[in-house]
């Protein structure tokens, strides 16, 4: 649909109307909606800490797997198939990229903290390769003390631990917490 017509405003009407007389769920990448309001939903209660265990305990188990582009596991990973299985350890189906999965959260299904208030488990976003205006990469944060994280870092580093403080002056940085979700198929609205 949006490259029938460019307007955020004309997916989202189109999408709408399909959901309501269609009567169920209509799937779809949420960046096909632009990234909602910005900020997610700050109401929304976090993962439990039971949880954020469960799924940094499995990106832990995957360090020294090598990085590639476009992987999905199980034996090699990219940045965000490996935070997306993560999550789904949890019950949580998250989009494919970083991108998507960081516009999922801001239409709802997490919202965005300050570096002070950063805890593990949350991720963190920010513009790489794809330029300086488009999130390119994902990491989960290990330790906000220490800045650490386990990501998917690149194809010379593979899976493991590493910090995120050199990036925190790029021109996308953000750090966004997953929200208590169900395992349900991306919606849009």
């Amino acid at each position: 649909m949006f490259a029938y017509n460019h307007a955020d405003w004309y997916v989202n009407d189109v999408l709408t109307y399909a959901e309501k007389y269609g009567g169920g769920i209509v799937l779809a990448d949420p960046t096909d909606c632009g990234p909602g309001n910005g900020i997610g939903n700050p109401d929304l209660p976090p993962i439990s800490d039971e949880r954020v265990v469960t799924m940094l305990n499995f990106a832990a188990s995957q360090e020294g797997k090598p990085y590639v582009l476009g992987a999905n596991g199980p034996n090699q990973w990219d940045c965000s198939s490996l935070t997306r299985a993560a999550l789904a350890k949890v019950g949580v189906t998250a989009p494919r990229t970083a991108a998507a999965q960081r516009d999922w959260l801001a239409l709802g299904n997490g919202y965005q903290v300050s570096q002070a208030e950063a805890k593990p488990g949350d991720l963190v976003f920010y513009d790489s390769y794809l330029g300086p205006n488009t999130v390119g990469h994902v990491a989960m944060i290990w330790d906000p003390a220490t800045k650490t994280t386990i990501e998917a870092f690149n194809a010379d580093n593979g899976v493991g631990y590493f910090s995120y403080e050199g990036v925190m002056d790029n021109n996308i940085f953000e750090i966004w917490r997953v929200g208590s979700v169900s395992d349900q198929p991306t919606a849009t609205k």
